[in-house]
């Protein structure tokens, strides 16, 4: 399991450890509104727990932009009714709480200005336990102060691995450290409410941690089955292109046996030789088909008739070809790209070689496409170490993403003809991808193939089995409770 996954699942904890610890500081307000019935203790408990919802909203609300802009507002209407209780004029003794995962994608701005009103919050708690000479707010204020650090470092996160992010998490842990030393201060003081708090606390830490070990589990399954599966996907890939080869030479061979075509060839007939290209174009489904003259001049492109009269000279599919010999490779050719290329003699009446059939497949955006249809994995095709074709877009929607050269590391393990598979960056976001090598027809690795899925995308379902696990749990949990919370009944009693 990757550093990715580890991280996403310790988030996950840190953000259910401090919904716990939001919900049981505002049951603790709640408590102490009830035996004074004071407004800024109110708010308090009204700020606490809009907190918690807010948490609650990060944790279960996955990647729904609707749930998270919600919550989002829950967010910043319990800070400002936070704030709000320590500008009362009454001093209380009760809660007050922060806490915000990270969660910079949504709009950053907004957690820039969450953290000023965290430190805000954290000040005037500050200032009130001077005021009242009373340090047991001082550990409200770290985890206030913390909590900003944590909101404000989520405002610059990026990637789930950057120092930001990094930053943001242990903040938040820290600031769950000290709200719970917060916490505890007044638990010990009130003995039937603390023995159900500590029930009902200990009761979610467990689903937490129960929770979490599950996804650890299950992260490292779907990784390593995730590595199987997209390495027996490449190898499919790479028995497709060895099919199109072959289906590549087959043509190529039909073709240049038309004797109608070695006649347009030998009359340099290009009316004859366009309507007989462009037909065997159209029905054998070729990516393309070139003819060429003896000395590798292109008499047609079939799927480029404008473009002729430039040499095949140095092809090496038309030095086979005009040798004699019939190939199927693969290679780069400045029309046609990188490309399946198979190679077929022209002969006259007496057996002399006159030209050259030229056809394949480009190994292209298409070629790219058509695989992610048959697999719904991401595809990438490379010539040499560099990307020339991938299903992958940028932000425009419209551009593709190609052009990068691969982990060296990768390239080195690939191109001595080995596979690779396991977890890597591409274009900045983590994969886990498999590669294969491509030879061409002497054997030299001259590209490689790749499929790969986003690591996003196994971590969505990593966090939905977080979800559904954490809810089950903790209802069996709660049931199993009942008898502490009836003993609890009866110490009051």
């Amino acid at each position: 399991m990757t550093a990715y996954f580890l991280v996403n699942n310790l988030s996950f904890a840190v953000g259910m450890i401090s919904a716990i610890m939001l919900l049981m500081a505002a049951w603790l307000s709640f408590d102490a509104y009830r035996l004074g019935r004071e407004h800024a203790v109110l708010l308090r408990t009204i700020g606490l727990s809009l907190e918690a919802v807010w948490n609650i909203f990060y944790i279960l609300g996955g990647t729904s932009d609707i749930l998270l802009y919600i919550g989002l507002i829950f967010f910043f209407a319990g800070l400002i009714i936070l704030a709000a209780s320590f500008l009362e004029k009454k001093d209380l003794v009760a809660n007050a709480v922060i806490v915000i995962p990270a969660f910079s994608a949504v709009a950053g701005r907004f957690f820039i200005a969450g953290a000023a009103v965290l430190f805000f919050i954290a000040y005037l708690s500050y200032r009130q336990a001077k005021r009242e000479y009373n340090r047991t707010w001082l550990p409200f204020s770290a985890a206030c102060f913390l909590f900003g650090i944590a909101v404000l470092f989520a405002a610059f996160g990026g990637s789930m691995l950057g120092a930001p992010s990094l930053i943001s998490l242990a903040g938040e842990l820290a600031a769950s450290v000290a709200l719970g030393t917060w916490i505890w201060q007044f638990m010990r003081l009130r003995l039937s409410e603390s023995f159900v708090m500590i029930a009902v606390g200990t009761t979610f830490i467990l689903a937490t941690v129960i929770t979490l070990a599950f996804s650890t589990i299950l992260s490292a399954r779907v990784s390593t089955d995730t590595s199987a599966n997209l390495l027996t996907n490449v190898k499919v890939m790479n028995l497709s292109i060895g099919a199109w080869e072959q289906e590549s030479l087959a043509k190529a061979g039909l073709i240049a046996a038309d004797g109608s075509l070695a006649r347009a060839v030998a009359k340099s007939d290009m009316v004859s030789l366009d309507q007989i290209a462009e037909r065997y174009l159209g029905s054998y489904n070729l990516g393309f088909l070139t003819v060429t003259d003896a000395g590798g001049t292109v008499l047609v492109r079939a799927h480029a008739l404008s473009r002729l009269g430039d040499s095949l000279a140095d092809d090496h599919a038309f030095e086979e070809a005009a040798n004699g010999n019939s190939i199927a490779t693969i290679a780069e050719s400045p029309v046609e790209g990188f490309s399946i290329r198979a190679g077929a003699s022209v002969r006259d009446g007496s057996g002399r070689i006159i030209g050259t059939v030229i056809a394949g497949f480009p190994l292209d955006n298409v070629f790219a496409d058509r695989l992610h249809a048959l697999t719904g994995l991401d595809m990438f095709v490379y010539d040499g170490t560099t990307s020339v074709a991938s299903t992958l877009f940028d932000t425009d929607g419209v551009t593709r993403l190609v052009g990068t050269p691969v982990d060296p590391n990768i390239a080195a393990t690939v191109f001595s003809g080995a596979p690779w598979s396991g977890p890597t960056d591409i274009f900045g976001k983590p994969f886990y991808a498999s590669f294969l090598p491509l030879a061409n027809a002497d054997g030299k690795i001259v590209g490689m193939i790749s499929s790969a899925e986003s690591e996003q995308d196994i971590v969505d379902i990593a966090n939905a089995a977080n979800r559904l696990t954490l809810i089950t749990v903790t209802l069996i949990m709660l049931v199993m409770l009942m008898p502490i919370l009836l003993i609890s009944k009866k110490l009051e009693t």
